[in-house]
């Protein structure tokens, strides 16, 4: 298969064994690029370990999935690497795909979809980021600014 940019999948499983034997199972391992999934967020290699099994003439893969992305965080501004782990099951189909054969299935388009999926829609470097200082724009916490307490509006709270 050549997918965007002409490179070719290193995630393609011969099935070939799989035909008509239901209930017969097939493990694989596979490691590829992360310019394989055309997604530049992706900075190492991706793992690929699971299993496609035939029921009754259908083909089900169950695929555990690990690679880093390097990602900005949400509140403070500051690149970070964050690992991802996602495990799923689909059904895949033989011969899907551009020059891959009727006996083999490309388990890229999945691996990608599912991986895109599992990152944060608003990620952060740390759970505890307290974001950026309203006052200087630094990383709240080492700019120095002192923290605002002339708010008269907490008042009622404070003194209770």
């Amino acid at each position: 298969k050549s997918p965007v940019g002409g490179k070719k999948s290193s995630f393609i499983l011969d099935i070939s064994e799989l035909r008509n034997a239901s209930g017969k199972s097939l493990a694989f391992h596979f490691e590829g690029s992360p310019s394989l999934l055309d997604r530049d967020v992706f900075s190492s290699p991706i793992a690929l370990d699971g299993n496609v099994t035939c029921v009754g003439g259908e083909f089900w893969a169950e695929v555990e999935a690990a690679t880093e992305a390097d990602l900005e965080c949400s509140r403070c501004a500051a690149d970070f690497t964050m690992p991802l782990r996602v495990a799923f099951e689909e059904e895949v189909f033989p011969g899907e795909g551009d020059g891959v054969g009727p006996n083999a299935v490309d388990l890229e388009p999945l691996v990608r979809d599912n991986l895109v999926l599992s990152i944060p829609m608003q990620p952060v470097c740390r759970e505890d980021c307290r974001g950026l200082c309203p006052r200087c724009g630094k990383p709240s916490g080492s700019c120095g600014c002192a923290p605002e307490t002339d708010d008269c509006r907490w008042q009622v709270f404070l003194e209770s």
